[in-house]
């Protein structure tokens, strides 16, 4: 394979058509090449109609990367994690797209997440973020869901429990999409730990002002053995006794195994935004109270 080498001012944009939906997909290199390739073909194979992408790969400066990817791809080193952090918020910031999406090496794409994702936002202009179900890889070579879309119904007080208790429960970053529109008012709310928790501290900023709507449909896969979420944070005074208590986990299991009217009053209580689902007789996504 060639290795790429571009400059951070040349363009990052990939036609495939004229006007349309712009995507900005930010891929996060662990120094694994054959991870990164299977990733980066995740994106690229994408069928967009009359739509665009702005491809970046981040990486650490001693780890040149390589592509088979050519003209489509930039590269962009960084020397420590606040290096990360601001190459990343440049590169977004200079990017013409509507949509945001980061990746990590070893995440894949399945084909018609970009697809779906523009769709969803295309119709629902309240929808800012959301996520779809993510699968990881079993050693049989298939991929297969953990949990239930339940168990991937969020709002910040939920995340920042399953964050506090280290539970594995995340937020994939192939899973999730984001309007470029919502960077300029987190960025600023942005405590950023390090780059291996961007997302999840993005997440976090996300929350503080938008809903996170949960699609239920099948968006990315992931290495079996990838840990996602494996940073332990320092509760606040009081949390574990209040938000973790047994009544707290009563509601979620209540909630999670769909007993009527306990499902609903956790759904309101944790200010639940709707489901979106796809309507296969018009062949669109549609938002339900579920």
């Amino acid at each position: 394979m060639n290795t790429v080498a571009q400059s951070k001012e040349q363009t990052t944009t990939r036609s495939s058509g004229h006007g349309g939906s712009m995507f900005f997909a930010g891929i996060v290199s662990t120094g694994n090449n054959t991870q990164l390739a299977a990733t980066l073909h995740s994106v690229l194979r994408q069928k967009l109609t009359d739509a665009r992408l702005d491809i970046c790969i981040f990486y650490e400066q001693e780890n040149v990367p390589q592509s088979e990817a050519g003209q489509d791809v930039i590269l962009i080193p960084y020397k420590s994690k606040e290096d990360f952090f601001s190459k990343f918020a440049d590169a977004v910031e200079r990017s013409a797209a509507q949509y945001c999406i980061t990746l990590w090496s070893g995440e894949e794409l399945f084909e018609g997440a970009f697809d779906a994702a523009d769709k969803i936002f295309g119709k629902h202009e309240m929808v800012n973020w959301l996520t779809g179900i993510e699968t990881y890889q079993a050693r049989a070579g298939f991929n297969v869901a953990s949990g239930t879309t339940a168990m991937r119904r969020w709002s910040y007080k939920i995340y920042e429990r399953n964050l506090y208790k280290n539970s594995g429960r995340c937020i994939a970053p192939a899973s999730t999409f984001w309007r470029k529109s919502i960077w300029a008012t987190v960025a600023p709310q942005l405590y950023f730990v390090g780059q291996k928790d961007f997302c999840e501290d993005l997440w976090l900023a996300f929350f503080k002002t938008q809903k996170l709507y949960t699609c239920k449909a099948y968006f990315s896969s992931t290495g079996k053995h990838e840990k996602l979420n494996s940073r332990r944070f320092n509760p606040p005074n009081g949390f574990p006794a209040i938000e973790d208590s047994w009544i707290g986990r009563a509601k979620e299991f209540f909630f999670i195994n769909n007993v009527p009217y306990l499902r609903l009053f956790y759904r309101n209580e944790n200010e639940l935004a709707p489901l979106i689902r796809f309507d296969y007789e018009t062949q669109s996504y549609f938002l339900n109270e579920y």
